[in-house]
């Protein structure tokens, strides 16, 4: 009730700039603020030989959907990654792999992220894969923007009997730009179609000569 007041009384004083909150709850505060980015941390953990999340990869799309469900115009959903390592509440705390940052990274733009941001302390001066990782995803985001801002987007449907594939076919600018993202530790065999696919026959990998 506070936040609202102090939303509705901001945006009276000035209507023209977005509030943005980061909230693990954004859908208990979607009137609160005109754009949510949502950090649900993964949190590794590396103890006794073994490596757990504290929070799966999959589980990061829930936090994006809890915006997304209210399919309202008027608000805006974002994504912020951990890119540091959270020794502050647990000392075995390990960093996020380059194929952790990358994973979430892409199920939240999937999700619907419109805008992403991630989250490093010092972090970034002295772990070359979280330094590395985080100018790979902002100069992406960027080339791809164009796809990634648009409405042209197309139902995909993929076998995924585990509910771990996330998917987005979106066109911009004349790009079709498909995403499929692999969210189990571990490799997934899958058919992804849809027509707009159809006309294609070879597809280029995204920042690579590959077919």
């Amino acid at each position: 009730v506070y936040l609202k007041y102090i939303y509705d009384y901001v945006t009276g004083l000035d209507p023209f700039h977005p509030v943005l909150t980061c909230s693990r709850a954004a859908d208990q505060y979607i009137d609160c603020a005109d754009a949510f980015t949502v950090h649900p941390y993964i949190n590794p953990i590396t103890s006794g030989g073994q490596r757990i999340l504290s929070t799966p990869i999959h589980q990061v799309r829930d936090f994006l959907r809890d915006v997304t469900k209210f399919n309202r115009n008027d608000k805006v959903p974002g994504f912020t990654g951990q890119f540091f390592s959270y020794k502050t509440n647990n000392v075995n705390a390990d960093y996020p792999t380059w194929d952790e940052m990358e994973c979430m990274s892409w199920s939240a733009i999937a999700n619907g992220s419109r805008f992403h941001y991630p989250y490093a302390y010092h972090d970034l001066g002295d772990r070359p894969q979280v330094y590395e990782g985080y100018r790979y995803f902002n100069t992406s985001i960027k080339a791809l923007e164009k796809q990634l801002l648009s409405n042209r987007k197309f139902e995909v449907k993929a076998d995924d009997p585990e509910n771990k594939i996330d998917t987005l076919l979106v066109e911009g600018d004349g790009v079709t730009l498909l995403i499929v993202v692999n969210l189990k530790n571990a490799p997934i065999s899958t058919n992804v179609s849809a027509d707009p696919l159809k006309k294609f026959k070879q597809m280029y990998e995204f920042r690579s000569d590959k077919v």
